[in-house]
């Protein structure tokens, strides 16, 4: 644990450590879109069908997909429409 002496020795502290990067793994993580073809495959859904993505970072499938969530470390929820029931599946 860090103890601060004085409110300026605190801020110095905050100021050196917020300004630095945060921890990413530099390694790009293969990432594809699987949809559930069962007859009630939507046009929109259709349209990702084998779409892979290569990403350093979780936020670049939020900016795809905007309404998805995070299921687990392996599996991200689209969300393209309501009742939306394709994923992205991280690839070993």
């Amino acid at each position: 644990m860090i103890f601060l002496a004085s409110f300026a020795e605190a801020a110095a502290f905050y100021s050196h450590y917020a300004q630095l990067p945060p921890l990413q793994s530099s390694a790009k993580q293969s990432w594809i879109f699987i949809l559930v073809d069962d007859g009630k495959l939507c046009e929109q859904c259709d349209e990702f069908r084998g779409e892979a993505y290569q990403i350093e970072d979780q936020s670049e499938l939020e900016e795809s997909f905007p309404y998805g969530e995070q299921l687990d470390a392996n599996t991200f929820a689209c969300n393209v429409h309501p009742n939306c029931r394709c994923i992205v599946e991280r690839q070993e």
